[in-house]
């Protein structure tokens, strides 16, 4: 087997660092927008809104 210089090493542990560089900046933007009282109380009136008016359409 021939000797591999240390180069590729590099790139595979950079690549870990850079993946999970990602999924914990992914994970941070989940948290942070999250949604508040009133948002969700407004998306729950769209939502039973828009199932209302399909089922008055049928």
């Amino acid at each position: 087997m021939e000797d591999v210089s240390g180069i590729p090493w590099v790139f595979i542990h950079l690549g870990w660092i850079v993946l999970a560089a990602v999924l914990a900046y992914g994970i941070w933007q989940n948290r942070r927008r999250r949604l508040s009282q009133g948002e969700k109380t407004a998306q729950k009136r769209k939502t039973f809104e828009n199932f209302r008016v399909d089922e008055d359409s049928a």
